[in-house]
């Protein structure tokens, strides 16, 4: 009875040891070696089992002196030349092992080395209870987060994490996974396990946590996730400490907000200015009786309060480097319809507009010269006529190029006018401020015989070049 049990446990660790090196040969390219060694094994085992056969069966054969010696012969020589062949694998294994402890205790950024086993275990149960939704899962069992902290196992921690977190030895790390959390650390591990859930590997966030002086630290958390769960047995975190950098982009953005809050103050504070010259410039004009005179002054008042409309659209923009065309162009027609329009002729404004952001250095000039052309219009192509109609177009062309066009029904120009030759101050600020400040082109695009006039504007615009 007993050496048949001890027969069956014989070849039980003999099938055994089988299964092990042939699980071996999976994993290494060294074949024939571990071939080498299974057939030493096989007649290792081999002799066993002839030894009991012995015992029960009469045979010159399994009684022979020369059969172990011979048996252990060819095992000795099998095993030598196997384990001869594998001794490069273990090297390899050993110098891989000295290079990653190199790496991980070495690096300047915080190495966690965890355990994440019994986590892909409690995914994995929870998927077998056909749970899809994993957020609306923890939704209804809040108990999970703090189970899934519970089960992640810190195996190692490298000393720049000491450093970091001002712990003088691994153990109070080792000791527990979750210690150094705050409530946002915590919104960031849940979403952490979301992404596993969700089948991520790689999964990176900035979040916070707190050292052991009770002090915040901003970092950026990256965590390589193995599908495997066997391979989660020995899962690498780092942490990258950001705190400087954090600390830096709020002194940047404070010190930002209060240039921007100064800037518009600026704005303000010229579209104030810009007020009080065009009150005084209007208490002037009102006191002359020299129509002349007064016409002029009527100009200068015109072309400063598109001036001051531009920075006051900047003062209550969002971006202070840049204004919407067509909601000043809205805001400008506006003004110059209270200011200009007198008189009977009823005339009717008609505007097409398409959302364009200019910036200032082509705001005001634009600005100027939409003012000259619509006084002009509302001064001179409307002599003798009971009603008239205004129409202001504005598109983005090709290559970033802004198109406006200025049209009216009015009497249009006399016939032979040219006006390039024009010696108004009017027309020569519009042709100087379109060409030289704008480095665009402005023309009549109508003919002298049709009926009104046509002014286009086509310049290039810079708004993507913001200043702020």
């Amino acid at each position: 009875m007993i050496m048949n049990l001890l027969l069956i446990v014989t070849v039980f660790f003999s099938l055994l040891t089988l299964v092990v090196v042939f699980y071996l040969i999976k994993l290494t390219k060294h074949r024939f070696a571990w071939i080498l060694i299974s057939l030493g094994f096989l007649l290792a085992a081999l002799v066993r089992i002839l030894r009991f056969l012995n015992i029960f069966i009469e045979s010159s054969f399994l009684s022979s002196p020369y059969l172990t010696p011979a048996i252990a012969f060819i095992v000795s020589i099998l095993l030598f030349i196997g384990l001869y062949l594998i001794i490069p694998v273990f090297k390899s294994i050993k110098v891989s092992e000295a290079r990653y402890r190199s790496i991980f205790d070495g690096s300047g950024v915080s190495l966690w080395e965890e355990d994440l086993y019994n986590l892909y275990k409690g995914f994995q149960a929870i998927k077998e209870e056909g749970v899809t939704d994993f957020r609306s899962y923890l939704k209804d069992h809040p108990e999970f987060v703090d189970k899934s902290i519970k089960s992640i196992k810190v195996l190692d921690v490298n000393q720049a994490t000491l450093d970091l977190f001002k712990v003088k030895n691994k153990g109070v790390l080792l000791s527990s996974f979750g210690t150094t959390f705050t409530d946002k650390s915590r919104d960031v591990f849940i979403e952490y396990l979301i992404s596993i859930f969700d089948g991520d590997i790689v999964f990176e966030s900035e979040t916070e946590y707190v050292d052991m002086d009770g002090k915040t630290l901003n970092v950026i958390l990256k965590i390589i996730s193995p599908r495997d769960k066997e391979l989660g047995k020995h899962s690498i975190v780092s942490i990258t400490d950001i705190t400087k950098r954090s600390i830096a982009e709020k002194n940047l953005s404070s010190t930002l907000e209060q240039k921007r809050m100064l800037l518009r103050e600026l704005y303000h504070r010229t579209k104030n200015n810009m007020q009080v010259i065009i009150a005084m410039l209007n208490l002037r004009s009102n006191s002359i009786g020299n129509e002349i005179i007064s016409t002029a002054f009527n100009d200068m008042i015109g072309r400063i309060q598109s001036m001051s409309l531009v920075h006051e659209k900047l003062y209550k923009s969002e971006n202070l480097s840049v204004i919407k065309l067509d909601e000043y162009i809205e805001e400008l027609m506006s003004l110059l319809f209270y200011t200009e329009t007198h008189g009977d002729t009823k005339i009717k404004l008609l505007l097409d507009l398409e959302p364009v952001f200019v910036d200032i250095d082509r705001a005001i000039p634009f600005g100027l010269i939409l003012n000259e052309l619509i006084s002009n219009t509302f001064k001179h192509a409307f002599t003798n006529l009971d009603s008239g109609v205004v129409k202001i177009s504005l598109h983005m062309l090709e290559d970033n190029k802004v198109e406006i066009i200025i049209a009216d029904n009015g009497v249009g120009f006399p016939v032979g006018f040219d006006f390039q030759e024009c010696n108004t101050l009017g027309l020569k600020t519009v042709f100087a401020l379109g060409e030289e400040q704008l480095h665009g082109s402005i023309g009549i695009i109508s003919l002298p015989a049709d009926k009104g006039s046509s002014w286009r504007l086509v310049f290039t615009n810079t708004s993507g070049n913001p200043r702020i």
